[in-house]
């Protein structure tokens, strides 16, 4: 499975992300590349996000919706 993680970056400038109904939220552990880390802290850095947690969640999101 391919995930992109340059998703529409305009968007996430102009929107900052999408607004979570209120839902219980499970916590799960994954191991990322470094790679992928450092893109992510870039887009926390950059202001899209107000974390990891927060950019994982989105772009998780918009894959299932994508797929669906």
């Amino acid at each position: 499975m391919h995930m992109s993680f340059i998703c529409n970056i305009q968007y996430f400038k102009t929107e900052n992300t999408l607004k979570m109904p209120e839902e219980k939220i499970e916590i799960i552990n994954i191991r990322l590349p470094d790679k992928i880390i450092s893109m992510l802290d870039s887009l926390v850095d950059e202001g899209l996000f107000n974390s990891r947690s927060e950019a994982v969640r989105e772009f998780s999101r918009e894959y299932i919706e994508e797929e669906s």
